[in-house]
């Protein structure tokens, strides 16, 4: 999966060290009420979070340890498939 590249006025929930990069989808945690939304009274949206799993390498490049990884849970608004 891709982490969408947005950067929108409010808060989010997703890391700007990730936008634009490629994971892989580790485990889906299930569904859950996205707090974008209810942080500006739009709604619940429960949508599914899931466990992406980066490695260092796609995050920080060819100088960072092949073996190291970092999962981070993101929403269905940040993700979208690979093409």
């Amino acid at each position: 999966m891709l982490a969408r590249n947005i950067n929108p006025i409010s808060h989010t929930r997703l890391p700007q060290y990730i936008r634009g990069k490629t994971g892989v989808v580790d485990r889906d945690h299930g569904v859950f009420v996205f707090p974008e939304r209810m942080l500006h009274l739009k709604g619940e949206k429960p949508q599914h979070v899931y466990s992406v799993m980066f490695t260092f390498r796609e995050l920080w490049g060819a100088e960072a340890a092949e073996e190291d990884k970092i999962y981070i849970d993101l929403w269905d608004d940040y993700i979208d498939p690979v093409k």
